[in-house]
């Protein structure tokens, strides 16, 4: 995803901090903004370090788990990242341009840590990831003497990474019970372009305001691994190859949309989205294994309609109802996949349906002086919901391993409540609790035979209900703030060796609490220290053969202080 931030700068002004923490836990930043007549300038700079942890081991209960094994539970980062932004106002008249650029470099190391094992990234229980990142952005805003409103954004990024983990060697290992020649160990190299433009004129029309948009976006994936073939059945059983995807994909979108005031006390939205998008994949493997065949192309298109009502009972209470449809298609790296999303072999068939989804929603929002609070009511519909499974015989005789496919029709709905009220004008509270509810309307076909099949029917890391408490205490010099959270039952699969469905386990409810206090020692001057993760808590249950069995911190608390320069 790619960010775009328009934020004025309001004054001249600077600041540098210092940040130290357990663990190496450490950052280091400055951020500058320079403000002009017509224009203003900001740019920033941060380093973040974190050190390997290792606090715990594989089992299935507290005793066991807090055992160390030598396996890092949180990897070694150093995160570098700059950017700049340029406003200019007033150009050609009531306008406003915006100009900015971001770079980032990422190292994470992780492994055993036994003789410093883990720095060499060929070595069985290591993986390393380097990303470097470049984005540009602008955008454009210019208002007419009418009324009407023109917004034009335009971003791109490049995207690279570099990975390895053990998966090559220990594949080769297990089979040839040796390892491979070194000019065989090759990382994992993916190279990711993304364009994205959008456009829209918003124009008032006595009680209404028509907006109308096009939006487009490109994206170029093209991925490099190196694999072993390891399907006993194979005829190329044994034998090394490296895999080669190349993804592209393009989105088009048209949209409209009314707002119409019917009155003094009701507003309506009315709006209408259609999207087209055309994808290709294309994959190449070597030797005896796919080593080509035609691209897979996958072209679909989609209507969305939307409706948002608000009522106005009082001028401090409102009540608002919406109601729309979307749809979903995979494409690229995924959060659903976790570090999977890298590799060339995920299979997407072009009889993959688009995930389908229907919402609505009702809520209440009330609005004082001192407090403001929401409920809000909501239920999403998914018909051919898309999950991420082992490839089927068509997939694996073209060399892929994984494959998206439609699981089942599902449901998410909850009710969320929301507020925040001071307290004796120096005392802030923000409270926010959910409860949740979804389920597949079957079981889902890969746990069947397992016992779990009515588990598996609830949706994977959906907390049943949470709770979010953060104080902030203000008197002089001091601040002091502390959060909570409360994150109830949830079900998550542990597949072994992430291939084989074992168990679906519902976790116990657990609470997080952050929190930090400062102090005003000088008009430039703060200091602060503050601690993450205070009541030590740590995942219950573990298990490194699956590396997406992961639900609650693997290792505890972490403390820290720092030091902030502000000048104005």
């Amino acid at each position: 995803a790619i960010n775009i931030i328009t934020k004025r700068p309001a004054k001249n002004e600077g600041t540098i901090g210092i940040e130290i923490g357990e663990h190496e836990t450490n950052r280091f930043y400055l951020v500058s903004s320079i403000k002009g007549e017509k224009m203003g300038v900001s740019f920033w700079a941060e380093n973040q370090t974190q050190g390997l942890i290792d606090e715990t081991g594989d089992g299935e209960s507290p005793e066991e788990v807090k055992k160390p094994d030598g396996l890092s539970d949180r990897v070694k980062t150093n995160l570098v990242n700059a950017g700049f932004r340029l406003i200019s106002e007033n150009l050609i008249g009531d306008d406003r341009l915006t100009l900015s650029g971001k770079t980032l470099h990422e190292l994470r190391q992780g492994g055993r840590l036994t003789d410093d094992t883990y720095e060499n990234p060929f070595t069985e229980s290591t993986e390393r990831i380097i990303t470097d990142r470049y984005e540009l952005l602008s955008s454009y805003k210019r208002a007419f003497s009418h009324g009407g409103k023109l917004n034009i954004t335009f971003a791109m990024a490049n995207h690279r990474r570099n990975a390895t983990n053990d998966a090559f060697l220990c594949d080769y290992i297990s089979i040839h019970g040796e390892p491979p020649p070194l000019d065989e160990m090759r990382p994992y190299i993916a190279k990711e372009k993304t364009l994205t433009w959008n456009m829209n004129y918003v124009h008032p029309l006595k009680a209404q305001r028509f907006l109308f948009g096009l939006q487009y976006s490109y994206n170029y994936l093209k991925e490099k691994g190196k694999y072993v073939v390891v399907d006993e059945e194979d005829e190329a059983y044994g034998e090394t190859y490296t895999s080669t995807s190349k993804k592209e994909a393009r989105e088009a979108g048209v949209y409209v949309q009314d707002e119409v005031s019917v009155s003094d006390k009701i507003e309506m939205v009315l709006g209408l989205r259609y999207d087209i998008h055309k994808s290709k994949d294309q994959f190449r493997g070597s030797g005896k294994v796919a080593p080509s065949f035609e691209p897979v192309k996958y072209n679909r298109t989609s209507i969305n309609p939307r409706l948002a009502l608000r009522l106005s009972i009082t001028p401090s209470l409102s009540l608002r109802g919406s109601a729309g449809t979307g749809f979903r298609v995979p494409y690229g790296f995924s959060e659903d996949l976790h570090l999977c999303s890298g590799s060339p072999r995920v299979w997407k068939g072009d009889d993959l349906k688009p995930e389908r989804s229907i919402s609505l929603s009702l809520s209440i929002d009330c609005e004082k002086e001192n407090f403001s609070g929401n409920v809000s009511f909501y239920r999403t519909f998914l018909k051919d919901k898309i999950g991420f499974v082992e490839a089927g015989e068509e997939a694996r005789s073209l060399g892929y391993t994984y494959e998206w496919k439609n699981i089942e029709d599902a449901y998410v709905q909850g009710i969320e409540v929301g507020g925040s009220f001071v307290v004796f004008s120096s005392i802030l509270f923000d409270v926010s609790f959910t409860l949740n509810d979804g389920k597949y309307r079957n079981p889902r076909e890969d746990w069947s035979g397992t016992g779990y099949e009515e588990e598996s029917r609830y949706i994977s890391r959906l907390p049943m209900y949470t709770l979010n408490v953060s104080t902030a205490l203000s008197y002089r010099s001091l601040k002091v703030s502390l959060d909570g959270a409360l994150t109830g039952p949830m079900f998550i699969d542990y597949y072994e060796n992430e291939e084989t469905p074992r168990k679906i386990k519902r976790t116990d409810p657990y609470i997080l609490l952050d929190g930090k206090i400062s102090w005003r020692l000088h008009r430039n001057l703060f200091l602060y220290a503050g601690g993450k993760n205070l009541t030590n808590y740590i995942q219950p249950e573990k298990h490194t053969d699956d590396a997406a069995f992961i639900y609650a911190p693997l290792y505890g608390r972490i403390l820290y202080a720092g030091v902030k320069v502000h000048v104005e």
